[in-house]
């Protein structure tokens, strides 16, 4: 049945300023569809607190967009899309202590960022419920009740204490506390024993909480931005790490048992103070990315020819005087940064690096230098043409 835009609704959107033209505009485009064949709503930036009474009739919708609007509460006619999988309702005024869901049966996805809520807020979600995502709510402590919730993104709250799922028997595999001003865990946290990927970046962390020791199953540990100074030994027990960041801390000291981490691919070491690398670095069959950019190296370990692997390689504004020969074995590298050193020559043998495709060289000792005036005019002639090149 056609439900047409009533007097009052378009009442409520003139009192609420709503762009009228814009609305009318996509609610004409729609009339234009077969009912059926309308799956997804884009309504953000519209001005709306209300739901217009047209949009029920698309019951085969299954994404709405309502962010950037005037919302204060969640519309109730949302109820009426009984296949809607994703919502999103950022930037709105919602607020209070609570917001229940359940009636959205089939609701995966949910995002509420850049509300309003109480800094102790509770969401009821619906049995599908999975992944939801409250970044600068103003939170402190939260609770998501929802059997199947396993991906959490709470950036740029107070986080203090939390609980998602039900009690001992979660199933969250991701979660994202970035920017939560934390020197340490929130309460509850610790429950979580089936985490595969944990976000503390942008924190006030001055070591990594031992508490970590009990997540056996991390694949990412990410502690960008942080006070960190040591790497502690427990984090080379995690067999399944892939991906590791302490960028921009305040490490020294990396001598650890790097052979451990037989699955790593990316590790960010970048901005710290590290002047040497470890042999045991070497020793990591899958490495793919390394960033050790901003740092204090002179050279590169014997071993590090080893990373047959490595597409991505960051070494720009180290201590390198001369040009690290271990980098010429290194046949799967794409990508190599090693500009703003003080290396005064370029061996003739890095155009035999085939598969390179980013090559940074710029701001090293020989700028000016006649040699390399030569080597660049060499290289250049040899160079691939997909090569981007910067000297």
């Amino acid at each position: 049945m056609w439900i047409s835009l009533g007097s009052t609704a378009r009442a409520q959107n003139r009192s609420s300023g709503v762009a009228e033209p814009v609305l009318e505009n996509y609610l004409h485009e729609l009339r234009q569809m077969p009912i059926d064949s309308v799956k997804t709503l884009n309504l953000s930036r519209m001005n709306l607190d209300t739901l217009p009474l047209e949009l029920l009739q698309y019951r085969a919708v299954t994404q709405i967009n309502l962010s950037q609007n005037q919302f204060q509460v969640l519309p109730p006619g949302l109820a009426a899309f009984k296949e809607l999988s994703r919502l999103d309702m950022s930037e709105n005024h919602l607020g209070g202590k609570r917001l229940n869901l359940r009636k959205l049966r089939k609701l995966e996805k949910l995002d509420l960022s850049r509300n309003r809520f109480s800094p102790e807020f509770t969401l009821r979600g619906g049995r599908r419920l999975r992944l939801i995502t409250l970044d600068n709510a103003g939170l402190k402590v939260f609770r998501i009740r929802s059997r199947k919730i396993q991906e959490v993104t709470a950036m740029g709250n107070q986080i203090q204490k939390l609980r998602c799922g039900v009690w001992l028997m979660n199933d969250v595999k991701k979660l994202n506390l970035a920017d939560n001003q934390l020197s340490r865990l929130p309460v509850g946290l610790n429950a979580y024993h089936k985490l595969e990927k944990l976000v503390l970046s942008g924190n006030k962390f001055s070591q990594v909480p031992s508490e970590i020791r009990h997540f056996k199953r991390l694949e990412g540990l990410l502690f960008y931005k942080n006070q960190i100074q040591e790497i502690p030994d427990f984090i080379f027990q995690f067999e399944n790490l892939r991906e590791l960041d302490f960028h921009h801390n305040q490490l020294k000291h990396i001598d650890h048992a790097w052979f451990k981490l037989q699955k790593l691919e990316q590790l960010y070491l970048a901005h710290n103070q590290i002047a040497d690398l470890p042999e045991s670095l070497g020793e990591l069959p899958g490495l793919r990315y390394l960033y050790v950019e901003n740092n204090r190296i002179q050279h590169l370990p014997s071993t590090f020819g080893q990373l047959r692997s490595l597409e991505r390689l960051s070494l720009n504004n180290n201590a390198f005087i001369v040009f690290p020969a271990e980098l010429l074995q290194l046949d799967s590298l794409q990508e190599l940064d090693i500009s703003e050193n003080d290396i005064e020559a370029f061996p003739d043998a890095l155009c035999g690096l085939t598969e390179l495709r980013l090559l940074f060289l710029n701001d090293n000792a020989c700028k000016t230098a006649m040699l390399c005036v030569r080597w660049m005019v060499f290289y250049d002639k040899k160079k691939e043409p997909q090569l981007r090149f910067q000297y």
